[in-house]
This record gives structure tokens, sequence and C-alpha cells, in this order.
């Protein structure tokens, strides 16, 4: 049921944030505002992304001995869907956090092909 949650979710997001590029794209007597406005979205996401594995990764040190919150698999996957994917990648792979479990190593960047992919094709 978990994994169909996220699941869920994970499309969603997909969905608002192809949306939200197509939108963006389709308004285009300022262009120059939007695409400032994409560029800033797409480095916040990024950095909250790379911000939620680091601080994630220092949970997952100090909660050892199993107290304390930590940062769900499924907003990892979230904030990855909602174009944070060079940021989740880029924490998984400088912060060696999450690299160890499989579906992380071929979910986020089947995340980022489809995303890259559904973006060219709502563009053209």
């Amino acid at each position: 049921m978990r994994i169909f949650k996220t699941t869920i979710s994970v499309i969603i997001s997909m969905i608002l944030f192809i949306l939200f590029v197509k939108l963006c794209m389709d308004y285009q007597e300022q262009y120059t505002y939007t695409l400032r406005v994409l560029v800033l979205y797409f480095v916040l996401i990024n950095l909250y992304g790379l911000l939620i594995m680091y601080v994630d990764k220092k949970k997952s040190q100090n909660t050892r001995s199993g107290n304390g919150w930590r940062v769900s698999e499924r907003q990892l996957f979230i904030v990855t869907a909602l174009g944070g994917f060079l940021g989740t990648i880029m924490g998984m792979r400088l912060l060696r956090h999450k690299t160890r479990k499989a579906y992380f190593n071929v979910l986020f960047p089947l995340i980022l092909i489809v995303n890259v992919v559904a973006i060219v094709v709502v563009i053209k």
C-alpha cells in the first residue's frame, strides 16, 4: 500500500511539474519573465533536493539508535518528480546517501528521463 501511495504521489507531482512548465512556456508575451521564473524554480527545487538529501544523511548518522525522524522516501521521490532530480541525484552521489538501495539508483534517473522527455514533448 505504501508503494502504491508513493507511486501515485510521484505521478501527480510529475504531472504538476510538466503542467507548470507548459503553462510558463505558453505565456509567450513575456518570454524572458517566464524563462526567469522557470530557471529560478529549477535552481530552488534542486537546491531543496540537495538539502533534504543532506538532512536525511545527517539524520541517518545521528539516529542509528532508532530515535528521531528522517526524511521520508516519498518526499525524496516527490521532490525529484517536481524537477529536483539534479539536486537529489547529486546528493545521492556526493553524499553517498541511498546508493545501496537499488530502487533509488533506478527510479531517480528514470524520473529524470521521463520528466525531460515529457517537457520536450510538451514544449514542441
